[in-house]
């Protein structure tokens, strides 16, 4: 019960403070600490911007960069374990206080607005942001509060933050004034976008934060019927 408390008091908190961002910024389009895309990628989402889609088509998909990593069961897993479905893939941290919680539930509910076939189509993973404290054990008691769907993804640090450089997805701590407190010493600024992957382990798609899951669940009805960017 604490948990979900506190999951769903920072979510609320963290729905204020993004109000506050596109009351103060304008429409918070641009995301914080987003490092440099790999050219390729960049192209396809300066491409991809286009009306009536919720997300970002990249009309020039790009595989996703190798990675052999661990899940939140202990077991292996790389571009070959998670392929052959879709994939909604997000860098985050099972101590973060609003956009993480956010995605995942709204992500569960855009995979119970699809129909049952595309919804078995679908996963989710949450690459972790803090290795040293997403353990695989710490992720799974995190991730058992959202969908089943969801895996999550850690390891050594030098190789979590290799594979986000690679996807273009930079993080850093913030100190915290309550070290006791829920979200303990520090807490992670970080790249919030979320990535959409087809089967075949392309990046085809992108999410900005805070989407909704009707939002997302119509963008994914449409990839998974085959729609390009027009």
């Amino acid at each position: 019960m604490l948990r979900l408390f506190q999951i769903t008091t920072g979510l609320l908190v963290g729905l204020l403070l993004l109000g506050a961002a596109v009351w103060l910024l304008g429409d918070g389009s641009e995301e914080f600490e987003q490092l440099p895309l790999p050219p390729a990628m960049e192209a396809s989402v300066r491409e991809g911007l286009s009306s009536g889609w919720a997300g970002t088509p990249y009309p020039d998909p790009q595989p996703l960069p190798a990675f052999s990593l661990t899940d939140h069961l202990g077991q292996p897993v790389d571009n070959a374990r998670i392929a052959g479905r879709y994939q909604v893939l997000f860098f985050g941290y099972t101590h973060c206080p609003d956009v993480c919680p956010a995605t995942l539930l709204h992500l569960g509910r855009a995979r119970r607005m699809l129909d049952p076939e595309q919804a078995d189509r679908l996963g989710g993973v949450l690459v972790t942001v803090d290795p040293a404290r997403d353990t695989p054990n710490r992720l799974a008691r995190y991730l058992s509060a959202f969908d089943e769907a969801v895996i999550g993804v850690t390891g050594p640090e030098e190789e979590m933050a290799r594979f986000a450089e690679a996807m273009g997805v930079g993080y850093f701590q913030v100190p915290t004034d309550d070290p006791d407190g829920p979200w303990g010493a520090y807490t992670i600024d970080h790249t919030a976008r979320t990535f959409v992957l087809d089967p075949d382990g392309r990046i085809v798609h992108s999410f900005p934060p805070f989407l909704t899951g009707e939002a997302m669940a119509g963008d994914l009805r449409r990839i998974m019927n085959g729609e390009e960017a027009s």
